[in-house]
């Protein structure tokens, strides 16, 4: 218990405790004094930060995809997950022609329909949630595994957990990352959704990271301020979290947003050779020419799926993969120019990572952990099952079976059933079902 009370302390405040040496005292106040930023640092930094493009670039769009991701759900024009709302092929008595999906765009429908009869924009604004919530979580994953094998194998350099770490990861890094990753994820079961996509992705993608981990450890071990630490009797609990941590965490940033346009790629490259989260539900297609072929559709909307069932579409109807690609596109580059940005300004500014490891930071940890519980909550079909579930009325569904039983006979030569084909088309039509 005294150990652990010992490791949260030094977590919180990792500074060293130097109560019986005065002059120690001052000399570290006066360096906290001087760390304070003055107005021509400000400006240093400011100016570092405006000029730097890629930077500037990245984070207005990882911010604009944070805002989709938030608030994609509620700028949707129709909800994917309501069947109701998608394109049925029927007979447009007032055209005179055969409707039936992929449209192709309109003011109806901004970029078409798929070959379902989905809103190719609503599922877009639907998907980014899905996509990028498990892209997350799998860099994330990836970002601690790199992290504490790493770690490991640095401060025990030449030891047997060093020579193991690294031999695995040497094993891992030679196989090609696209069939491994298929291959685990099928050996997992795909159904399964997110929790087999995040612990196949992060089993063969944490290598790069830990190897990188490593190299640093072994150089800041060598630094003359460690051998201080240590003359003073600094314990390795605090010479990791006072030493170690504040040197590591500029570059685990920068490597944080490379990792996710990394993860972000690969998810794409999965959904091309149709693997996507959850696997879908394999349908039977064919005709006595062509045969039987299966394709898979997705119950979840998500960039990846809907790569995955519009790449046949390619070159007749080109609209149906192009903005779930263009997606993938843009939400990578705006990764990788974020890391290429803090990458360029780690090297032009001092940057003291330290802020991270004080209580206050608490407050902002916590509120980031609210907010990605409540998207986790929201993401997936469960919670839009369960709204379409709650709004159902028995009383207004009884009303209406009692109206079509008034109207007798249905058939289609009974004037029963012209009145009550009117009555669904009217109901239909009020409650914005079956559109286009």
């Amino acid at each position: 218990m005294d150990f652990i009370k010992r490791t949260f302390e030094l977590i919180l405040n990792p500074r060293p405790r130097v109560p019986a040496y005065p002059s120690v005292a001052a000399g570290m106040a006066q360096d906290n004094a001087t760390d304070k930023p003055t107005d021509a640092r400000r400006r240093s930094w400011l100016r570092a930060i405006f000029i730097n493009l890629p930077l500037m670039a990245g984070s207005l769009i990882v911010l604009s995809l944070f805002l989709v991701v938030l608030f994609g759900p509620l700028w949707a024009p129709k909800n994917p997950y309501i069947a109701g709302e998608h394109i049925v092929p029927h007979f447009d008595t007032q055209s005179g022609e055969w409707i039936s999906p992929p449209l192709s765009p309109s003011d109806e429908y901004p970029m078409g329909t798929d070959q379902w009869g989905n809103d190719i924009f609503s599922m877009l604004l639907y998907g980014a949630r899905n996509t990028l919530v498990a892209c997350t979580f799998i860099a994330m994953v990836r970002i601690f595994l790199g992290l504490g094998l790493g770690a490991i194998a640095g401060w025990n350099e030449g030891g047997l957990s060093d020579n193991l770490i690294m031999g695995v990861s040497g094993v891992i890094a030679a196989l090609p990352m696209l069939i491994s990753s298929m291959l685990l994820i099928y050996a997992l079961d795909i159904r399964r959704g997110l929790p087999v996509f995040i612990i196949a992705l992060a089993v063969i993608g944490w290598t790069e990271i830990a190897q990188y981990i490593r190299s640093e450890i072994l150089v800041i071990r060598k630094m003359p301020y460690m051998e201080g630490a240590k003359a003073v009797g600094t314990g390795g609990m605090a010479v990791i979290v006072w030493h170690m941590l504040p040197n590591l965490l500029p570059q685990l940033l920068v490597i944080t947003f490379l990792e996710l346009g990394a993860v972000l790629m690969l998810l794409g490259e999965l959904s091309f050779v149709g693997v996507f989260i959850g696997g879908g539900s394999r349908i039977a297609l064919g005709d006595e020419m062509m045969g039987i072929s299966f394709i898979a559709q997705s119950e979840v909307p998500e960039w990846g799926a809907m790569l995955a069932e519009g790449y046949r579409w390619l070159r007749s109807k080109p609209f149906i993969v192009f903005p779930p690609a263009i997606a993938f596109f843009i939400s990578a580059v705006g990764f990788t120019a974020v890391g290429e940005g803090m990458r360029r300004l780690i090297e032009q500014q001092h940057v003291s990572t330290m802020f991270l490891l004080r209580k206050r930071m608490l407050l902002l940890i916590a509120a980031l952990t609210f907010a990605t519980l409540y998207i986790i909550n929201n993401t997936g079909p469960a919670p839009w099952f369960e709204k379409v579930a709650r709004a159902f009325d028995g009383e207004s569904a009884l009303s209406f079976i009692e109206n079509l039983v008034d109207m007798g006979g249905r058939s289609n030569a009974q004037p029963g059933g012209i009145q009550a084909a009117d009555y669904i088309q009217e109901k239909f039509e009020s409650y914005g079902l079956q559109p286009g």
